[in-house]
């Protein structure tokens, strides 16, 4: 499996996983998973960012 699609499916799998702790965070009212999801959509971003420098 090539270095893009190995990059993209971690991000896919990170996006489903941050959307899931906000909601969890949401609907519970509490901080920590809510600020943990919006940091792996931080992780995404500079996967993607790196991703763009590979051949």
């Amino acid at each position: 499996m090539r270095r893009k699609r190995t990059i993209d499916i971690i991000c896919i799998l990170l996006a489903i996983t941050a959307v899931v702790m906000i909601y969890l965070g949401i609907s519970a009212g509490i901080l920590p998973p809510t600020v943990t999801g919006i940091g792996f959509f931080l992780i995404i971003w500079a996967f993607q960012i790196f991703r763009k420098d590979l051949r």
